[in-house]
């Protein structure tokens, strides 16, 4: 079946949609945390109103902050329908490996764990010598 979300617009930030896939992206200036819960009740009471179901397990909660400061930041913790989302330090998106310090060091390590594996096998042909005009 074919779902359109056209209708989920947002108020204040920019909801990326994408199949099954939803990213809520919000500036949380002079640590007004407020906007940012009401976007997710927003999306939240769309998916509702449209019989959507948030997949409470699925959902996480990634803060990017690069100010710096001398002491780290607490952020209250998000709640979707009574549910305290996960807050994570990664996550995969797209096929990426977004980190909160936006560092491209897990995604490059999963990027080469992929290769290994694939490149496993050749190194089994390899060892036992089979022919490369058999593998033509």
């Amino acid at each position: 079946y074919s779902l359109y979300t056209h209708a989920c617009v947002a108020r204040f930030n920019s909801i990326i949609k994408f199949a099954d896939d939803t990213v809520v992206v919000r500036l949380i200036s002079d640590n007004d945390e407020k906007a940012y819960w009401e976007v997710v009740a927003d999306l939240a009471l769309w998916c509702l109103d449209n019989s959507l179901l948030l997949n409470d397990t699925n959902t996480k909660e990634l803060i990017v902050d690069i100010r710096r400061a001398q002491h780290p930041r607490t952020y209250t913790p998000l709640e979707i329908n009574g549910d305290t989302v996960v807050r994570v330090s990664c996550f995969k998106y797209l096929r990426f490996q977004i980190t909160e310090d936006l560092t491209w060091t897990s995604h490059a390590a999963a990027l080469v764990s992929k290769a290994r594996q694939r490149h496993y096998h050749f190194r089994q042909l390899r060892k036992f010598r089979v022919s490369l005009r058999i593998l033509q």
